[in-house]
């Protein structure tokens, strides 16, 4: 194979060899490029991210381990191209970037061959469309952000340049395998195969008559088939015609505003933003030309057609007048003749250069990027910056604009003979100068100014686990809007405020009765965060349910001047109606304030390590704000640590009567402490700095008079000796299980974990598994539903893959969704709607019952109405 292709090599003209070395060039310099731009990685590529691993590592494809089955994603090619190498053990962050960096230097030689398609071998004036993309930041920097566009603008490529080859020469259709790829890499690729199908059955009839028209009904069916394909198989595994990502995009907001052309969120206006960064809009009124071409008598009607453009773009129009003043606000009839010049333009500007020279190709790029440019209007734009949409247009408008240049010099120059070379020049000059000046300045502006990341995200994914570990919480429902960060490295289960990764969010979005439903009874996420437009948006703190259950908690820092805001918690975390714990160390202050209780789940501790103690708070009316003080004394050794009541979070004078507020809290032990008994205490200071004095009170203070204190509470002993105790525990847990006394189990492997902060045996797979399956066992033998439901659940989070549990949690679903059936029959909503929720507890991936349950939840809500 070698010795073939140096054959080939070697039969090259040597101007085409030197064509070729300098496409590699533009290779390296797309890749010195790709380098300075690659340490970014955008925010949603992280759920491309985690989808791909789940699926490699056996989970499937869900959001969170032991999830629902959601399709979560809109780029399937890419992710299961992604989820391939993670089983090989190439992480999707590697991998992604070295796909990435693949395909764009790949890219690279098929555009070289559009634009010697289109121009010909003019010199090295074809080796500009590579060199236009290598330098432009939005072909370089979509390529290493971590999603499909890399591939998606490859397989256009490669599929478009293979297709202008089987117009003229027929063959096995590869472009419509290249183009079927595309078809399930995005969603719109669908429209791409359409445009390009579309033009080619044309161009090929015109080329070889109607025997094309059988190899254009093998290609039309070798394109639809990996669609098809994927469809069958999301039908299957989601139960859903569409990805779950377009109902949620579907319902956020109006998208299509065809006519709003100055509107914030309007897609015109992102084409226009585009347009000026990239300085292509500069050469829009050359496009007319361009596709006509500058010669008889085609010319006329694109010098026509240039000068209707250029005015239907004139700020402020007033057609045919040219006013000196433009009014603030344009009249509708104004916007509609810009939009129709516009939208005829670009369906007939390419007519008037059919039968010239490459009209092909050209026709081909004219109409791909006209495709892209509509999608990105249809779709209102893009978040992100670097305009997303746009970049499948990258290649399609750097051949056109190669392209328009030829046509200046071919006119011009022959005018001016001895001035051809200086025309050239200026000519490449005026049309090349402008995107690739542009395209420089937007590199280092994306190199000072880049796109949220998961990396941003992940600061408040390490905040919140740092307030589950603060509260000692093991298992938490998180509601997040900045999904990618959340799922890869936090794993907790989630309610997707943007419904890309949950399907009744995404069906529903955020209608009062739905909101009240799903998420204040059914899911009740333990955090959550809503910040800014978001909570305008879903309007979720105008709920009675909000405000009664949420507590807002401290901000966090996202640099050294931003504090980022709209972090929460359940309210029930840190306060009871009533303490559960040994009341022996009940005390009270000053006939206001009580310490309903003290525990000591694990009072033998090792130096180096913490002490855990859980508090409870109580008050007969709501009391100023105090500072409470725990203390370790003994041994001539004294430590103290503040527990703030209610964190800080929840405010005494906003406590109520009889509710008790939890606080549990880590007393850090010096490395340095000597091993034995110690005594325990507590001061109360109000608001001035006074003593708060307990009824209890020591009568030999050690911190304060009015303190009090619990004599010998606590034992300091050697670490291998508090290990021994940790690890009895956990074998008692693990005995425990295996005799069907989960609750016991469940305690004493918490307390196990209590007695050393590296101890973490609720990760060792035989506790995990052993509670899972105590948990299975018992709700298989529960008589009640209800709690049948609870215990499979709790089975669940213990190893949602253990056979005992999946075996178990596959009955008890079948026969609640029998039940469920049954109520249905018999016109019981609810009591349907109630046995469908529980079958789909036991076993989540049942896709088809989750949207029947949803199509159920509709038609219930409609009765109540009703």
């Amino acid at each position: 194979m070698r010795a073939r292709l140096q054959r080939q090599w070697n039969a090259l003209p040597d101007e085409e060899r030197v064509r070729w070395h300098a496409v590699a060039l533009c290779c390296v310099l797309f890749l010195i490029h790709y380098v300075l731009l690659s340490g970014w990685f955008v925010e949603d590529a992280a759920i491309t991210f985690t989808y791909a691993h789940h699926f490699a590592s056996g989970e499937g494809w869900v959001a969170y381990p032991g999830g629902e089955l959601v399709e979560g994603f809109s780029n399937p090619t890419w992710t299961v191209l992604l989820a391939i190498a993670d089983f090989f053990f190439l992480g999707p962050w590697v991998a992604s970037k070295l796909f990435g960096a693949l395909f764009g230097v790949l890219t690279l030689p098929f555009a070289y061959r559009w634009a010697l398609k289109i121009i010909g071998p003019k010199g090295l004036l074809p080796v500009a469309v590579p060199l236009l993309l290598a330098v432009s930041p939005q072909f370089v920097i979509w390529a290493a952000a971590g999603l499909e566009n890399g591939l998606f603008v490859l397989l256009l490529t490669a599929g478009c340049v293979w297709l202008m080859d089987e117009i003229e020469t027929g063959g096995f259709p590869w472009s419509a395998v290249a183009l079927g790829l595309l078809g399930i890499t995005r969603p719109e690729g669908a429209m791409y195969i359409a445009v390009a199908g579309g033009l080619g059955v044309v161009f090929a009839v015109r080329a070889r008559g109607l025997s094309a028209l059988k190899w254009f009904f093998a290609w039309a069916g070798i394109a639809v088939l990996p669609i098809l394909i994927w469809q069958a198989y999301r039908m299957w595994m989601f139960a859903y015609p569409l990805p779950n990502t377009y109902y949620a995009k579907l319902q956020e907001m109006e998208r299509f505003m065809p006519l709003e052309w100055t509107k914030k969120g309007s897609g015109w206006l992102y084409v226009r933003r585009w347009a000026l960064e990239s300085t292509y809009g500069f050469l829009l009124p050359l496009a007319p030309i361009a596709m006509s071409g500058l010669r008889k008598p085609r010319v006329w009607g694109g010098l026509l057609l240039a000068i209707v453009v250029g005015e239907s773009l004139v700020p402020g129009l007033e057609w045919p007048s040219f006013a000196p003043f433009w009014p603030a606000e344009e009249q509708e009839w104004k916007v509609i003749f810009r939009v129709s010049v516009l939208a005829a333009a670009g369906v007939a500007l390419p007519l008037f250069g059919l039968g010239r020279r490459g009209d092909v190709p050209r026709t081909l790029a004219w109409y791909l990027a006209i495709a892209s440019i509509f999608f990105a209007i249809y779709a209102g734009g893009d978040w992100m910056k670097g305009y997303r949409w746009l970049n499948m247009a990258a290649v399609p408008l750097a051949v056109l604009t190669v392209d328009a240049i030829r046509e200046v010099h071919e006119v011009i120059a022959p005018a001016f003979p001895a001035k051809a070379r200086r025309i050239r020049q200026v000519a490449f000059a005026a049309l090349f100068l402008p995107p690739f000046l542009g395209s420089l300045v937007n590199t280092t502006l994306n190199l000072q100014h880049v796109e949220i990341s998961p990396f941003n995200v992940r600061q408040r994914v390490l905040y919140m686990q740092s307030v589950q570990e603060r509260l000692h919480v093991d298992h938490l429902t998180n509601m997040e809007v900045d999904f990618g960060a959340q799922m890869w490295w936090a794993g907790d289960e989630f309610v997707d405020m943007a419904g890309l990764t949950d399907v009744p969010m995404g069906h529903h979005h955020w209608t009062r009765p739905f909101v009240r439903e799903y998420v204040f009874q059914e899911r009740k996420p333990d955090f959550a965060h809503v910040h800014a437009g978001w909570a305008s948006k879903t309007g979720i703190r105008t709920h009675s349910e909000w405000k009664r259950d949420y507590l807002a908690i401290d901000h966090y820092a996202t640099g050294r001047r931003y504090l980022h805001e709209g972090n929460f918690i359940r309210k029930d975390l840190i306060v009871a109606p009533r303490w559960t714990g040994s009341t022996d160390r009940e005390t009270e202050f000053q006939n206001q304030l009580f310490l309903t209780g003290l525990e000591l789940p694990a009072p033998t501790v090792a130096a180096g390590h913490g002490l855990f103690v859980e508090l409870g708070w109580r008050s007969k009316k709501r009391v100023k704000p105090y500072r409470a003080v725990l203390f370790l004394s003994g041994h001539d050794r004294l430590v103290v640590q503040e527990v703030p009541p209610g964190y800080d979070w929840y405010l005494p004078a906003k406590w109520r009567r009889h509710e008790v507020t939890l606080g549990r809290h880590t007393l850090s032990i010096p490395d340095d402490m000597p091993p034995g008994d110690y005594d325990l205490g507590m001061v109360v200071y109000r608001e001035a700095g006074a003593v708060w004095a307990s009824k209890t009170m020591n009568p030999r203070p050690v911190v304060a008079r009015g303190e009090v204190l619990w004599r010998q509470a606590v034992r300091v002993a050697p670490y291998d000796e508090v290990l021994q105790i940790a690890r009895e525990l956990r074998d008692e847990s693990i005995a425990s299980a295996n005799s069907g006394d989960c609750e016991s189990s469940e305690d004493k492997i918490t307390r196990s974990e209590r007695h050393l902060r590296d101890n973490a045996p609720k990760s060792e797979p035989a506790v995990r598994t052993a509670l899972a399956s105590c948990w299975a066992g018992k709700a298989d033998a529960e008589a009640s539903p209800e709690s049948a439901a609870e215990f499979i659940t709790r089975a669940r989070y213990w190893d949602h893959r253990d056979a005992t549990v999946t075996t178990i949690g596959e009955r008890l679903a079948d026969d609640w969704q029998a039940a469920g059936d049954l109520a249905l029959e018999e016109d019981n909503l609810e009591r349907g709607y109630q046995a469908w929720r529980r079958a789909l507890a036991a076993d989540p991936q049942r896709p088809w019952l989750r949207r029947k349950i949803e199509e159920l939840r509709d038609k219930r809500h409609e009765g109540l109405k009703q």
